[in-house]
């Protein structure tokens, strides 16, 4: 037998529903799950491109007021850029690497396969990431910083900068490192900017994938919300109920398996998906400190 009912103390009210609409709640409740897992995901990486970015303009501001050190203190500033470079990479494979698998629970193996391949294809910020990615976790980063500052005569301003890059020969000592790629860029390989082309088309995968799910979500939500107005009118309350489940009962009635139907935590997902826009021309964006008029 299967009832929706709370999970509370004392009698309640419950009413009973099929196995096959038990079931099809189970898989709108993972549907929503799994929309949820992939904002968070691409939350995280949002964070780490941010991080990133933050700490090449720190480096920067740090350059404009303290004079340059030793040959300890260049190694520190790679290694700071290098661990968020690092945990950007990571992040973004993570992110990478569950789409197959999150959209696949919802029959659209073809249509993430297609997008990856689409932003392969255009993208050479994106051909470059992945190797580049697949190279650093076997190679290291092997990372390289050119720091500047010049003196603009028109603006009669002095512009201090920090760029991170990669170089073929460095790349080149991993022999499985695809040529094709290198022959686009190059010989020393700007990572800011390859950085910038890759946000662009993780946006682009994105935003791709929130449509593909939306219908699916709007159904997930819509079903779900009509049964907890249906136990709320039979309560003849207003209030949302606390502990609302689809309970599943044996012969000896017992709880075996149950479904919390409650749509609270999926604002997260709102939430996430308002807060994270879509990175479009990232490559052509940039911030900056300049004292601007106003």
């Amino acid at each position: 037998m299967f009832f929706i009912e709370q999970d509370v103390m004392g009698r309640v009210p419950k009413y009973e529903i099929s196995e096959s609409f038990f079931n099809n709640l189970r898989k709108l409740n993972e549907t929503l799950s799994d929309g949820l897992s992939i904002e968070q995901s691409y939350d995280i990486v949002i964070s780490n491109i941010i991080e990133l970015e933050k700490e090449l303009m720190l480096i920067a501001i740090e350059r404009m007021y303290r004079r340059e050190g030793s040959y300890g203190d260049f190694h520190d500033l790679i290694a700071r850029i290098t661990l968020k470079i690092s945990n950007l990479l990571s992040s973004v494979k993570t992110y990478i690497d569950q789409l197959p698998r999150l959209l696949g629970n919802v029959g659209m193996q073809v249509e993430i396969k297609q997008l990856l391949t689409e932003q392969y294809d255009q993208n050479i910020g994106y051909r470059f990431m992945y190797h580049f990615r697949n190279h650093v976790q076997h190679y290291g980063l092997s990372l390289g910083i050119s720091t500047g500052s010049g003196w603009d005569r028109l603006h009669e301003k002095c512009l201090y900068t920090i760029n991170p890059f990669v170089t073929k020969v460095t790349l080149n000592q991993n022999a499985k490192f695809k040529q094709s790629i290198l022959i686009e860029l190059p010989e020393r390989i700007d990572l800011k900017l390859m950085f910038r082309l890759y946000f662009e088309a993780l946006g682009a995968i994105h935003k791709k994938v929130r449509g593909l799910l939306e219908p699916l979500l709007h159904t997930a939500k819509e079903t779900i919300s009509v049964e907890i107005e249906k136990y709320k009118k039979l309560c003849g309350e207003d209030v949302v109920p606390i502990g609302l489940y689809a309970n599943k009962y044996n012969g000896e009635n017992e709880i075996v398996d149950k479904i919390l139907l409650d749509l609270l935590w999926d604002e997260v997902r709102g939430d996430l998906t308002s807060k994270n826009s879509i990175l479009i021309n990232n490559s052509k964006r940039y911030a900056s400190n300049e004292i601007v008029k106003f």
